[in-house]
């Protein structure tokens, strides 16, 4: 017979809490699994599974823009690392997501942003100077045949 401690009881259903999908993404479709006893035993069918993946991407996009490039990389290395620390935790405690575990594309995802933001400068620095905190790109000199004149 297997028995949990009241601390481990507790620690599953924080577990639970974590895995729900964070309200503001504006998807309710995932709430049966969250209100009975056992996921297992909610009727959830696949066309509520899907629509509750495609809220929470939408969601996502939403709040994905951030007022500067600078502010959006942040927030989504952000994002990357909470989502590494979660997935180590449920992991820890016997929550595994198979092949739909987002662990084997941290690393490619956190390359991508170093390659994005490494072109972004390559690029103002060949179109002239630029304040990247600010957003702001000044044209100094003579603008190379075949460019445009750009000012921030």
């Amino acid at each position: 017979m297997f028995v949990l401690s009241a601390d481990s009881l507790a620690d599953e259903s924080q577990i639970e809490v974590e895995l729900k999908s964070d309200s503001s993404l504006g998807s309710s479709y995932a709430d049966p699994l969250f209100a009975g006893a056992m996921p297992t035993s909610a009727n959830w069918e696949e066309k509520s599974a899907f629509r509750h993946y495609l809220t929470c991407l939408h969601g996502q996009v939403l709040n994905a823009r951030k007022t500067s490039f600078e502010e959006t990389v942040k927030a989504y290395r952000t994002r990357l690392d909470k989502a590494e620390s979660l997935l180590e935790r449920f992991r820890s405690n016997g929550v595994l997501g198979g092949d739909r575990e987002f662990s084997g594309v941290l690393d490619v995802n956190l390359s991508a942003l170093t390659l994005l933001t490494n072109v972004r400068r390559a690029s103002y620095a060949d179109l002239g100077s630029c304040d990247l905190q600010k957003n702001r790109l000044t044209v100094r000199g003579p603008v190379q045949p075949g460019r445009k004149q750009v000012n921030g």
